[in-house]
């Protein structure tokens, strides 16, 4: 049995259905990432809106989003970077909503991110 190299002309169609898989398989691990953390953000919106936050509780409250706020930028920074279903307003939307809710003022927001 031998070995099959493949024909030069052949590696480079190889390595772009590789560097493709790649992109496609990490954007869609990167889009699954940024659902959770809309699901989370909700989840937390609807929950403090509820109830007239402490200052303990609306500090824990504002460093919970300004780690939410760090994720999804660099989410939004590696998607930018693979360049597949990208879509900038999008995240600017998301990123405004979650500063909205961040900045909690004990008033029922009456959208979802």
């Amino acid at each position: 049995m031998s070995i099959h190299y493949p024909h030069p002309d052949n590696e480079q169609h190889h390595n772009d259905n590789i560097n493709h898989w790649w992109a496609t398989e990490t954007n869609a691990y990167l889009q699954d990432r940024l659902r959770h953390l809309v699901i989370r953000a909700n989840w937390n919106k609807r929950v403090v809106s509820n109830f007239k936050l402490t200052n303990n509780d609306y500090e824990l409250h504002q460093h919970r989003f300004d780690k939410y706020i760090k994720e999804l930028n660099n989410i939004g920074m590696q998607l930018k970077q693979i360049g597949l279903q990208y879509n900038e307003q999008r995240m600017k939307t998301i990123y405004k909503s979650m500063n909205k809710i961040k900045n909690y003022d004990n008033t029922r927001p009456s959208k979802k991110i």
